[in-house]
C-alpha cells in the first residue's frame, strides 16, 4: 500500500487514490518538496502524493479518460484549502443520502472549536434502518498533535535524568581515582625530597667537619686534635712536633701558665711527660 506524503493526508492506494512518484528531474522535485512544506524532510524514490494535490488544469485532456499529469505540473493544494475541499465534498455526500432517503435525521453534539465532531446519521428506507456515523478531526488539531509527536524526544524525563546521574557517578569516580593517585604522587615526592634533605645535612655535616679539622690543623696538631675529639686522657701518644710546642709553651707561660693552659682543656702533655722527653725516656 502506497501513502500520500503530505502532512495531514491519510489517502493511499488502498482507498482508491491515484499516487503520483516525485519526478526524477531535480527542478520539479524541489518545487514539489517545497510545496509540500515539510521542514527537513527530503523524499524519497518511493514518496507519492495522491491526486487531490493537483489542480484539475494539470492533467492532461485524454481522450481515453487516463489520469495523466502534465510533464510540468506541480502541487498546489495542501492544507486549509484541502480542508475547505474535503468538507464541501462531505456536504455534498451528505446532500445526495438526504435526497435518496425518505426520513433524515442529524443530530450534531458536542460542537466546539477544535473538537471531534460527531455526525450521526440516521437514514430509514423501508423495513431496513442504517445507522452511519462520521468522525471528523479537526485539521488544525491533527498538525499541532503531529507536530508535538515529532518534537517529542527519544527518551523520557526519567530516563534522561538516570543517564545523567549515572554520566555524574561516573565523573566523581574519575575525580576520586585521580585524586587518590595526585595524593600517591605527591607522598612519593615528599619522601624523595626527605631523604634528599638528609642527604644535604649529611654532606654539610661532613663538609663542616672536614672545614673543622682546617682549621683547626692551622693550631694544633693531628694528636692534638685527636685528643681533642676524645674524652680519656689514658695512654695518650704525643708527637714530637707536639712535645717541642709544649716545651715552647711552658718556657713562654712558665710552669704555672702552662697548667693553667691544661686547666682550660687544651690538648697538650702534662708536665710529667715533657720531663720524661727531656730526660730521654
Amino acid at each position: 500500500m502506497v501513502g500520500c506524503c503530505a502532512l495531514n493526508c491519510n489517502n493511499s492506494s488502498k482507498k482508491g487514490y491515484i499516487m503520483k512518484v516525485f519526478p526524477r528531474d531535480t527542478e520539479q522535485r524541489a518545487k514539489w518538496v517545497a510545496n509540500v512544506g515539510r521542514q527537513y524532510w527530503k523524499p524519497t524514490n518511493a514518496s507519492c502524493l495522491c491526486e487531490v494535490h493537483f489542480e484539475p488544469t494539470m492533467w492532461e485532456k485524454r481522450k481515453d479518460d487516463l489520469k495523466k499529469l502534465k510533464c510540468d505540473a506541480v502541487p498546489t493544494i495542501f492544507g486549509s484549502y484541502l480542508k475547505k475541499q474535503d468538507n464541501e465534498k462531505n456536504k455534498s455526500n451528505i446532500s445526495d443520502l438526504n435526497q435518496e432517503s425518505r426520513t433524515d435525521y442529524i443530530q450534531i453534539n458536542n460542537l466546539q472549536p477544535d473538537s471531534e465532531i460527531i455526525k450521526k446519521l440516521e437514514i430509514n428506507s423501508g423495513c431496513d434502518s442504517i445507522n452511519i456515523a462520521v468522525i471528523e478531526r479537526n485539521t488544525d488539531q491533527s498538525f499541532e498533535m503531529q507536530s508535538i509527536t515529532e518534537n517529542i524526544p527519544s527518551t523520557s524525563y526519567s530516563q534522561q535524568k538516570s543517564i545523567e546521574k549515572d554520566e555524574t557517578t561516573v565523573l566523581q569516580k574519575c575525580e576520586k581515582i585521580l585524586l587518590n593517585k595526585q595524593a600517591a604522587e605527591i607522598m612519593m615526592l615528599r619522601k624523595k625530597l626527605e631523604k634528599i634533605k638528609d642527604a644535604l645535612r649529611k654532606v654539610k655535616k661532613r663538609s663542616d667537619k672536614n672545614l673543622y679539622k682546617i682549621q683547626l690543623k692551622r693550631i694544633f696538631t693531628d694528636d692534638q686534635i685527636h685528643a681533642l675529639l676524645t674524652n680519656s686522657k689514658r695512654g695518650r701518644q704525643w708527637s714530637n712536633d707536639t712535645i717541642i710546642k709544649a716545651l715552647r709553651l711552658k718556657f713562654a707561660c712558665g710552669e704555672r701558665g702552662y697548667k693553667e693552659l691544661i686547666k682550660q682543656n687544651m690538648p697538650l702533655p702534662n708536665i710529667r711527660t715533657l720531663q720524661m722527653k727531656l730526660q730521654g725516656v
